[in-house]
């Protein structure tokens, strides 16, 4: 629901276009500009040169840019100098295809948009931020894919996960795949819950079963960190499920669960907004001091991947 597309830093050199689309974009828009190459900022300015606005109008883009980091994707992506940009992006298509390619050349490929027809009756522009899916793993797994494998930190946050259960243990290995297959460096994945009439979790033998029942569905190497809240009195009431990353955030209100298998229930996914993301990233943080957490800390262990890649 959060998806990558290749801006040309030419469609964007006047103020009138670049304020349309830089609008349009952020995590809670469900778009965001590949930062590609790693210097297109500095293409942005340069065709400034080239089109030469007013001097206000300069002005207005040139500030603006300063402040656009947030709507802004960096990633692995290959740039030759000595191809031209749209050439570039339609190489870097083929390789790991962007949601669109917003160009100022026409084009008769569907995944590229001329930005004087961009509009929400084009289906590659057009990003839902509800919908409603089948509530099997595959389903789920698929509705999120884009915005796990963009993400470099990961949280999943549902207050009633149990590793025992295979309706839990299932989406999160089709989550897990899909973080995985961008090959990116991901610097953190956590599944945080809570603590149900002071269980015993996180005794050796709950460890151990996480183990087994966990390990196995990571990849070899990959850890995966698990913490256990406690509600506060009179604290945030720890209820509402999330996919929580550095990018976004995505509310579950059924669940990360699946429906055990029967696959006739549905789903429904909700992109929050940028200011709600930013609360809940704050809540799910275990900070050095622990009075500051918005909701108590339990305890957490580290399950490390025993999968073969291969």
């Amino acid at each position: 629901m959060i998806h990558e597309f290749a801006l040309d830093p030419n469609a964007i050199s006047d103020w009138q276009s670049f304020r349309f689309f830089i609008d349009q974009f952020g995590s809670s828009k469900g778009r965001l500009i590949s930062r590609f190459p790693k210097k297109w900022k500095r293409l942005v300015y340069e065709a400034l040169v080239e089109k030469k606005p007013t001097d206000l109008d300069r002005s207005r883009i040139e500030e603006r840019l300063k402040n656009i980091d947030d709507r802004l994707l960096s990633g692995a992506r290959v740039y030759e100098p000595e191809l031209t940009w749209i050439a570039n992006a339609v190489n870097q298509h083929s390789v790991k295809p962007f949601r669109a390619i917003i160009t100022v050349d026409s084009s008769s490929e569907p995944h590229q948009i001329t930005a004087q027809d961009v509009d929400e009756t084009n289906s590659n522009w057009n990003v839902p931020t509800n919908i409603s899916v089948v509530r099997t793993a595959e389903a789920m797994a698929t509705a999120v894919g884009p915005l796990l494998e963009i993400s470099s930190e990961i949280i999943f946050v549902d207050p009633y996960f149990d590793p025992e259960k295979r309706r839990f243990r299932r989406p999160l290995e089709k989550f897990i795949e899909r973080v995985n297959a961008s090959q990116r460096d991901v610097k953190r994945i956590e599944v945080h819950f809570k603590d149900h009439e002071n269980s015993p979790f996180f005794d050796n033998a709950f460890k151990g079963r996480c183990d087994n029942r966990l390990s196995p569905l990571l990849p070899d190497g990959m850890e995966l960190r698990l913490v256990r809240w406690r509600q506060r009195n009179g604290g945030k009431l720890f209820h509402d499920r999330y996919i929580l990353t550095n990018i976004g955030c995505l509310l579950f209100p059924t669940g990360l669960d699946d429906d055990d298998g029967d696959g006739g229930q549905q789903a429904t996914i909700n992109l929050l907004t940028s200011e709600l993301h930013a609360e809940l990233w704050n809540d799910f943080q275990v900070y050095e001091d622990l009075t500051i957490c918005s909701y108590e800390f339990d305890n957490e262990y580290v399950v490390v991947g025993t999968r073969d890649n291969h």
